[in-house]
């Protein structure tokens, strides 16, 4: 059985004035007419809103208003008066309307450098490395207080290899991740973190540097480890060393492709992942050049 609907209640405004005591409708005017403005308060104009049992006060009455039937239901045409705004409808009837207050601009508290600095994943976690190659506690402190001194953020990217296998994973080549599925994978990354820089630049951010792991197979992007002979089992194999080859990692290939595609324009700066790799002072020097903006640091698009 269907519950009846009861209906809706609504209580009857009435608007007085003090000269007439009573509740009086404010009188219509015509649609197709525009009335000059009035430069003197409307006798007529209520003082009173009833609403219900309750009789509330109204503020004095604007000094301009005037009707209008050729913008839409309803314009502002009055001055704000305690917080209410008097104007008037398509049909010249008056209406109230709460003024809300302006925010604040968000510029004026606003303090963001509009820098941002794109970091590979273990610049910021050094627990992601594989086993036995983590040189920080945590974080590369160096890299990250240049980082945190200049004012710039950071966007620290996914770890492929992660993503891929997880922290208990073994060591592997640059030739191993060359395997479609990672490509496919360290693509999708890729294309993940060059669409936030571009949104970054088209707001109009910067975006001075991209910071990599030389060394990697993944992430590395002036050396990368090789070592096409490492296959077949695991365990209890004797595996010669690594060589590094001047090539970038799957990944930082997948990253520098997908930014030549969308025409961005970014250097990239590789920490040695070992001492024997580079020097860690020339790196650092070379990041805090460019944080201080005394060289190009681009964060454009190329041509």
């Amino acid at each position: 059985m269907r519950a009846s609907r009861r209906p809706l209640l609504v209580p009857k405004l009435r608007l007085g004035t003090p000269e007439r005591g009573k509740g009086a409708e404010v009188p219509k005017r015509s649609l197709g007419t525009r009335s000059k403005s009035v430069s003197s308060p409307d006798p007529s104009f209520p003082r009173t809103l009833t609403l219900g049992r309750k009789r509330l006060p109204f503020p004095s009455p604007p000094v301009r208003a005037r009707p209008h039937a050729e913008r839409g239901d309803e314009e502002e045409c009055g001055e704000q008066r305690g917080g209410l705004r008097n104007s008037l409808d398509s049909a010249g009837r008056a209406v109230y309307l709460i003024a809300m207050a302006k925010p604040e601009s968000p510029s004026a508290s606003d303090r963001r450098s509009r820098r941002v600095v794109v970091c590979a994943h273990c610049v910021l976690n050094q627990n992601a490395k594989l086993e036995g190659l983590a040189r920080w506690p945590g974080m590369i402190e160096e890299a990250v207080e240049l980082i945190r001194r200049s004012g710039a953020g950071i966007l620290q990217m996914p770890c492929p290899e992660m993503r891929y296998e997880g922290i208990g994973r073994f060591d592997k080549s640059v030739e191993q991740y060359r395997c479609p599925a990672y490509r496919e994978l360290a693509g999708e990354i890729a294309r993940e973190v060059v669409g936030q820089i571009e949104s970054y630049l088209q707001w109009g951010y910067r975006v001075p540097v991209i910071l990599a792991m030389d060394g990697s197979p993944s992430c590395g992007i002036r050396l990368a480890s090789s070592a096409p002979e490492w296959r077949g089992p695991v365990a209890g194999q004797y595996w010669k060393p690594p060589r590094y080859i001047r090539e970038p990692g799957v990944f930082m290939a997948a990253l520098e492709e997908e930014l030549k595609r969308r025409r961005i324009a970014i250097p990239i700066l590789g920490i040695p992942e070992g001492p024997d790799l580079g020097s860690m002072g020339e790196v650092l020097g070379a990041l805090g050049k460019v944080l201080e903006g005394r060289v190009d640091e681009g964060g454009g698009r190329g041509a």
